[in-house]
């Protein structure tokens, strides 16, 4: 079976455009998991920020109790 050459033409135009296609998708994605990966970090400081304010609240709770029971 012979294969014409202006088909085979199209099947490489064809293949190349869905490699750019993808290629241009695998950036795309690439860059998302970069800004969610910058956003999460960004949010486990703010919650270790929140939770040591907690905890040196808690602390200072605990101290004035123990001030006023004295």
């Amino acid at each position: 079976m012979l294969c014409r050459p202006w088909i085979h033409s199209y099947q490489l135009a064809t293949v190349n455009e869905d490699k750019i296609e993808l290629e241009a998708e695998v950036d795309r994605l690439q860059n998302q998991v970069k800004e969610l990966s910058d956003k999460n970090k960004m949010q486990l400081e703010q919650i270790n920020g929140l939770l040591l304010e907690k905890v040196n609240l808690q602390s200072e709770g605990i101290d004035q109790r123990d001030r006023m029971l004295q």
